[in-house]
């Protein structure tokens, strides 16, 4: 094998997850691991791990924090306990027929048309869930190879945490069996945690937007022939933008400048020979004003073509999401194209979803965790929360909600994403550790 070959490439990387799937110090961790960087081993677009054991969708690609309750997360609980009910112990590739036929138009919605199922388990041990790979291209014995020895780390692993996490709680057990003192200290400190006072947070999905950006309409109809700039890049005033399609103005331009010509020359044989003949002198007035009618044309439809190239009206960052998506895309007079943010001008939105939405009041304090960043926090000072929800793209509903960067120095770049969370009015620490119970409770009895 040479060195800096695919072989030696894929067998580095396959290595070097192994590493980390072994320094994993939690469950939640290593399927987050799972998910995100087995990419590096073989490419992929979408993944997700189920757990047999809780029976529910641990982990999802792209994102640290999801919503369990969404159209996309009940359906591929929903086929995995199809998949695993196949019995197949090896990663094989899913077929249309491996499923029954009301799953299908899930599959054509929120997956692309290849899916690999994994099983993870320890060797000579039961099975600890599965893992989901999606991708549009298809998959090869040496992708379902790699991705085999792989599965056997990822196995392990869960296993071994889920064996110390059980250890752990069977000792804690046993040592209140065998001392009272302990569970009496136990229920002391749940009654003397009603006294202590903690403010109640929430966690929500969080980006970076622009601060009162300028939206970007197109002066006119037509269409888009090029975009000159890339997305979130900087620009600065009286910078060219967006050019729309030119060539019906160039075309009516051409006509109206041969018309204007036309007339100009009857002007002058009528000025020649109006000395001559009365009926040449009575048409120069008439001439001269069509000549001045075609020129006010002539300077309309320059007038068109100037304000066909769309400039920025002032320094700062485009904001858009993929140009070629824009180019050939035909246009009405007002339509948004785009938008100028102004550099250092952003504010942060956070979508609190409706189940763990709390009571918040301006001036409540947010930290956010950037996905680029998350050992870094960025701290924030709530403006406004909406009263009603709105639907949101994965499929739940939830309240925006607006606040300010508190370092106005060191703003974080517009189109950033994360997980905020919300610092709402104090609780005794006894409601903070029993509201989601007691909410479940009540929603469960219909109390």
């Amino acid at each position: 094998m040479q060195k800096g070959s695919p072989q030696s490439s894929g067998l580095s990387v396959l290595l070097q997850l192994e590493k980390m799937a072994r320094r994993a110090d939690t469950v939640s961790s290593l399927l987050f691991l799972a998910v995100n960087e087995t990419i590096k081993l073989i490419p992929y677009r979408q993944a997700f791990v189920w757990s047999l054991s809780k029976n529910r969708i641990e982990a999802v690609s792209g994102s640290p924090a999801f919503e369990k309750n969404t159209p996309y997360i009940r359906w591929a609980l929903k086929l995995s306990r199809i998949l695993n009910k196949q019995g197949k112990a090896e990663p094989y590739v899913v077929s249309r027929d491996d499923i029954p036929e009301k799953l299908l138009s899930g599959w054509d919605e929120w997956l692309p048309e290849n899916l690999l199922w994994i099983p993870l388990s320890n060797v000579g041990k039961s099975k600890s869930g599965a893992m989901v790979l999606a991708r549009n291209e298809e998959w090869t014995d040496s992708d379902i190879t790699l991705v085999s020895f792989l599965a056997e780390t990822y196995g392990h692993a869960w296993d071994a945490l889920e064996n110390q996490r059980k250890d752990g709680f069977s000792w804690r057990f046993k040592a209140v069996g065998r001392s009272w003192g302990v569970l009496l200290l136990m229920l002391g400190l749940l009654a003397g945690s009603v006294f202590i006072k903690v403010p109640l947070t929430a966690l929500g999905q969080a980006e970076v937007a622009a601060l009162d950006p300028a939206v970007i309409r197109s002066p006119l109809d037509g269409v888009i022939d090029e975009v000159l700039v890339d997305p979130n890049a900087d620009v600065f005033k009286d910078q060219l933008l967006v050019k729309l399609d030119k060539q019906n103005f160039e075309s009516q331009l051409l006509q109206a400048e041969k018309s204007r010509d036309v007339e100009k020359v009857k002007l002058l044989k009528a000025t020649q020979t109006a000395f001559g003949s009365m009926e040449f002198s009575g048409q120069i007035d008439i001439l001269r004003a069509t000549i001045k009618e075609r020129e006010v044309e002539v300077a309309y439809i320059k007038d068109l073509m100037k304000r066909a190239d769309i400039k920025a009206p002032f320094e700062g960052v485009a904001i858009f999401e993929d140009k070629t998506e824009l180019v050939g895309r035909p246009v009405k007079t007002g339509e948004r194209i785009l938008s100028i943010a102004r550099k250092g001008q952003s504010k942060l939105i956070v979508w609190l979803s409706t189940q763990d939405a709390i009571s918040l009041e301006p001036g409540s304090k947010i930290r956010m965790f950037l996905n680029v960043d998350p050992e870094n926090p960025v701290e924030a000072t709530l403006i406004r929360a909406a009263f009603i929800p709105s639907p949101r793209p994965e499929g739940f509903m939830a309240y925006r909600v607006e606040a300010e960067f508190d370092d106005k120095q060191n703003v974080p770049r517009v189109g950033l994403r994360g997980v905020a969370k919300i610092y709402g009015q104090e609780v005794s620490f006894a409601y903070y550790l029993l509201r989601r119970p007691y909410s479940a409770i009540r929603q469960w009895g219909g109390f």
